[in-house]
């Protein structure tokens, strides 16, 4: 996440230098006059209210740990950044020239899902399942993430959860939670209640 290693590695630099503070009567933090500047270009180029900005920077520095589902791969298409937040991505229309790059996406279909690690927290407990669920194929997988599920359904593609490190922040996404089907299913909400539980463990108070 090239962009948010940016900001913090500037706000690090930037507090060693003697630069008068800068604070508004709007908000609870005090930034030097350059550091304010890194949260309006960061809130500008993510599209967010500087409040947002300020938070998810807040959250980054604790190392809050965080769970995606689904739709969320796509998420932020013009932000390359988020692909190394949540590990992977996919391409739609009028954000990629490459047609290849873009995603197909099935609904209602019924996927077998292997358990690769059941010996890992999130998937601890669960055995392989069955789902209604959406399947996605032509995702883009980040190298050196740890997989935790999978399928060989012919309209998904093979990897369907994992689990990596930013920062301090243990990061989970499961592509599963299309629809309700998905959450009444015992086996996918056990291991959404398995990852909400892990990450957050991972929290600096």
């Amino acid at each position: 996440m090239y962009l948010t290693k940016l900001v913090r590695s500037g706000m690090i630099v930037l507090k060693r230098m003697n630069v008068p503070l800068y604070s508004s009567k709007y908000s609870k933090k005090t930034y030097t006059i350059h550091q304010h500047l890194l949260c309006l270009c960061i809130k500008e180029i993510q599209k967010q209210s500087y409040r947002d900005c300020r938070d998810f920077l807040d959250e980054f520095e604790r190392g809050t740990g965080m769970v995606f589902l689904n739709h969320s791969l796509g998420s932020h298409q013009d932000w390359p950044g988020y692909a190394k937040l949540v590990g992977g991505k996919f391409y739609i229309e009028d954000y990629t020239v490459d047609t290849s790059l873009i995603l197909d996406y099935y609904h209602d279909i019924n996927l077998k899902v292997r358990v690769i690690d059941p010996d890992h927290p999130v998937t601890r407990g669960v055995g392989d399942y069955e789902v209604i669920d959406e399947g996605y194929v032509n995702t883009e997988l980040l190298p050196g993430l740890k997989t935790l599920l999978e399928t060989d359904h012919s309209k998904c593609d093979r990897y369907v959860g994992w689990t990596h490190e930013v920062g301090n922040s243990r990061v989970v996404y499961l592509m599963g939670g299309h629809d309700k089907r998905a959450f009444e299913n015992e086996s996918f909400s056990r291991i959404l209640e398995n990852a909400i539980r892990w990450t957050s463990e991972n929290v600096n108070p």
